[in-house]
């Protein structure tokens, strides 16, 4: 049996991607479509919400969402932001030796939309975009930092707290909130945790990026390291990791003020 609701939402869709991530206003996809301007409105609410649609602006209108990308594991999702952040991530991948991870959120999913590993696998796949823990990893946790109290309260109202041993100090909306306001918007956020097959040490260090004031993202850093290292080698390897991230992030905020 046709589902009416969601072929209208498959033509959305397919006008959106015909419109090679150039924004189509509300107005071009209902007359694109056939679709009624409200029962399109409502459509996109949905869209945006899961993932697969953005609003570029009011104006503008919209365009492919992360999840649309994530469907096919192919192609590259917001191409000016990737190729503004990527020569800087190859640098931060040299000087660091660290995995690179570029996350965003996006209808209150988090996506990882590219990524440098290292041989030390820290990813598992072929740089394809992937959905993401949103509470788990350090490049969640300062997008978190940096949303809204409505923002927030949506995401936990979606997924609840966080599962057992994600996130120790969390199981309540409360502790959730407490733990956000206690982590400073403009600096680092550092995870640690032990990976089950091997007993490596894997530590995460993000650090949000800015556009116009605006929290667009992050960018994070992924060591991976043996339980049983020196402690003060350790140490002078977290300072230096967390010193060329600050470096990598200015750069990156620097040229997005200017594209």
């Amino acid at each position: 049996m046709e589902i009416k609701s969601l072929k209208k939402a498959l033509r959305i869709l397919n006008t959106l991607s015909d419109g090679q991530n150039k924004p189509v206003t509300l107005s071009e996809l209902s007359l694109l479509t056939g679709t009624t301007k409200s029962t399109c409105a409502h459509i996109l609410s949905t869209l945006v919400s899961e993932g697969y649609a953005e609003r570029v602006s009011h104006t503008k209108g919209y365009v492919l969402g992360p999840a649309a990308y994530c469907l096919s594991r192919y192609g590259k999702y917001d191409d000016e932001f990737i190729s503004l952040c990527r020569p800087v991530m190859r640098w931060l991948y040299r000087k660091s030796e660290c995995a690179v991870i570029l996350a965003v959120i996006q209808g209150s999913k988090k996506f990882i939309i590219d990524y440098i590993d290292t041989d030390k696998r820290v990813f598992q796949g072929n740089g394809e975009i992937r959905p993401d823990d949103i509470y788990r990893t350090a490049t969640g946790r300062i997008i978190l930092a940096n949303m809204t109290e409505e923002q927030v309260k949506e995401i936990y109202g979606k997924y609840g707290p966080p599962a057992d041993g994600e996130w120790e100090q969390v199981n309540s909306y409360e502790s959730l909130c407490y733990e956000l306001s206690r982590l400073e918007k403009n600096s680092i956020v550092t995870t640690k945790s032990v990976r089950e097959y091997d007993g490596a040490i894997m530590s995460g260090y993000a650090e949000a990026l800015f556009k116009n004031g605006e929290c667009v993202g992050a960018l994070g850093l992924a060591d991976c390291s043996d339980a049983n290292e020196d402690a003060a080698a350790t140490a002078e390897r977290e300072k230096k990791i967390k010193k060329l991230l600050v470096s990598g992030c200015s750069e990156i905020c620097r040229r997005l003020s200017y594209s």
